[in-house]
């Protein structure tokens, strides 16, 4: 399931198989009609529970999924990834699942992974990231940036404008004895990491203002 958000909040589709997204898709869609989700179709299905916990987990009437546009992002992802995102962008799935039920169902996913153990062992941390799953706008928001290819291709430009800039100044920085030269590229590297955080924070505030918020609410800087 984690490895599906992930995967596609982050589209790094190069790093992995079409066999890696589509088994993550299938698990993901099972999982979600376990707990009265979709089906490989995209429908909506009855809870395999009793009644009383499917009412809390179902709405009577499902919004109809987004439609996904054209663009370089959606042309790498197959059509039942983009009928899982445009589901996802109409409305979270994960927030309709009890926030107890979902603790267990993600420890189980990461059980023995790095991710998992980090979760099992800082209870804070795993309340931080299951409200983060069950947020009606964090997720969808970040996955909906495959609809916004222009935000992407902005942020895109300014990374390789400051990469520009920091290899001609490092070019540049040739005087001096090695401690100052050191020291100018320390400065160098934490102003163009300053302003591709900001950057990315400016472009994308819409999308990540509800993760942020939710991030900001457990851990204060």
């Amino acid at each position: 399931m984690l490895k599906l958000l992930l995967l596609l909040v982050f589209f790094a589709p190069g790093s992995f198989s079409q066999d890696d997204l589509d088994q993550a898709i299938e698990e993901t869609t099972e999982s979600l009609a376990n707990m009265g989700g979709m089906n490989a179709e995209g429908e909506t299905v009855p809870a395999r529970q009793d009644q009383a916990s499917q009412a809390q987990v179902l709405e009577d009437t499902p919004k109809e999924p987004v439609e996904i546009k054209e663009s370089f992002f959606s042309g790498v992802m197959n059509n039942t990834a983009k009928q899982f995102i445009g589901q996802f962008l109409a409305e979270n799935p994960f927030s309709k699942v009890p926030k107890k039920e979902l603790k267990t169902l993600l420890l189980a996913r990461l059980s023995g992974q790095p991710l998992g153990n980090a979760l099992e062992n800082n209870p804070k941390f795993l309340d931080m990231s299951v409200d983060i799953i069950r947020d009606k706008r964090a997720l969808p928001n970040l996955m909906g940036l495959v609809n916004k290819p222009e935000k992407i291709k902005m942020y895109g430009y300014i990374v390789i404008g400051v990469f520009g800039m920091v290899f001609i100044l490092n070019l540049m920085n040739s005087k001096g004895n090695i401690f100052k030269r050191i020291l100018k590229k320390m400065t160098i590297g934490l102003i163009a990491f300053t302003a591709n955080i900001g950057a990315a924070f400016f472009i994308f505030k819409d999308e990540l203002s509800p993760t942020l918020d939710i991030i900001f609410k457990y851990y204060h800087f």
